[in-house]
């Protein structure tokens, strides 16, 4: 892993330790609070495995030490290779945080701005799944909407051949009758003609 300096940092149990001196293999690491917090701790590695461990540390280790290392390296990196201005990289990288690892690099100095930031971080996402409930609730509603227009269009399609149907009906039974008042005619002029010649 690498500071924003990229510089080479080791974390162990909870503690970042720098480079102090390699030899080989070997490389002797101080704790990354040495200059600062005289900070004694310090370790040997071989290969990335950590073979001995040297003085106490000073203060208590903190097991988010790395995802804020990587927090720190990453706002960095996006700060040299994105347009967005830097607070609102600020903001996104610290919405990808846990809670607990915030928490843990603010002093108590900071315990107010750190809650208001926590609470707005809560807002963001409460904000976020009430918009993908609407999202959710959108979709169901335009895929309900489509099925109902579709059973529409269908009923409609079926009133319509129906109404065919029934018309063709009337039109036969129309030819029909017709066809009966015609036979009819001729049978009544049959007779008449028959009538008229017994008459003769």
């Amino acid at each position: 892993m690498e500071t924003t300096k990229s510089k080479s940092i080791f974390i162990h149990a909870g503690y970042a330790y720098i480079v102090d001196k390699t030899s080989g293999d070997k490389t002797t690491w101080c704790c990354d609070r040495k200059r600062h917090g005289q900070c004694r701790g310090r370790i040997h590695t071989i290969n990335d495995s950590v073979v001995l461990s040297i003085g106490e540390h000073n203060h208590e280790p903190k097991a988010e030490a790395a995802e804020m290392i990587a927090a720190r390296t990453q706002m960095a990196s996006e700060a040299k290779m994105t347009s967005k201005k830097t607070h609102d990289n600020i903001a996104t990288d610290i919405d990808r945080l846990s809670r607990q690892a915030v928490k843990s690099n603010s002093s108590h100095h900071d315990d107010g701005l750190l809650d208001k930031i926590l609470k707005k971080k809560e807002t963001i996402e409460e904000t976020k799944k009430k918009h993908e409930d609407l999202e959710f609730q959108l979709m169901e509603l335009e895929t309900r909407c489509e099925a109902e227009l579709e059973e529409a269009e269908e009923n409609f399609k079926n009133e319509q051949e129906i109404v065919q149907q029934n018309s063709k009906i009337r039109q036969n039974n129309l030819r029909d009758l017709d066809h009966q008042q015609h036979i009819i005619l001729q049978q009544v002029t049959v007779e008449k003609d028959k009538l008229e010649r017994e008459r003769q």
